[in-house]
């Protein structure tokens, strides 16, 4: 792990901003896959949209 770091540092801008954009990218789409999950068991185990917010939905 050591070895990966020294060699991050001795890497080109290029590489760097590589690096770092596919880190941000899949720290993003893992908290976006743990977000839909959450919302999915709150909303399976039972809780509702307010009826307000449902019935303007189905007048469109």
């Amino acid at each position: 792990m050591f070895r990966w770091i020294r060699q991050y540092k001795e890497a080109n801008s290029q590489t760097k901003y590589f690096i770092l954009n596919w880190i941000l990218y899949g720290l993003m789409l893992i908290a976006s896959t743990i977000y839909v999950y959450i919302r999915l068991d709150y909303v399976r185990s039972g809780h509702q949209a307010s009826p307000k917010a449902v019935h303007s939905t189905l007048q469109k």
